[in-house]
């Protein structure tokens, strides 16, 4: 089920390298807010390896498209609100 409450702590960046990646689905199986999916999206390419790791805008956009009744749109704003709320308490998740 999902986590409730504040978060202990988050990622400072958050990327996955599609290069290293193997689409073996454990980060599908332990995000708690199940905003990882595996899509039907398996045709990757890029004209570098810049362009193969895929940062939060990239990967926020890719769930809109390929996503799952809005969980991952849910997820990022529920991380969103609860870091800013960490900040206002003078917290940084980030690091």
């Amino acid at each position: 089920g999902a986590i409730e409450g504040p978060v202990e702590k988050g990622p400072q960046v958050f990327e996955i390298d599609m290069l290293r990646c193997i689409f073996c689905g454990y980060c599908e199986e332990v995000c708690p807010e199940q905003a990882i999916f595996m899509s039907e999206e398996y045709e990757m390419c890029g004209a570098s390896r810049e362009e193969m790791v895929f940062h939060k805008e990239k990967l926020y956009a890719m769930g809109e498209r390929f996503g799952r009744d809005g969980r991952v749109e849910t997820a990022v704003k529920k991380y969103d609100r609860l870091v800013a709320e960490a900040a206002d308490q003078g917290l940084d998740l980030t690091k």
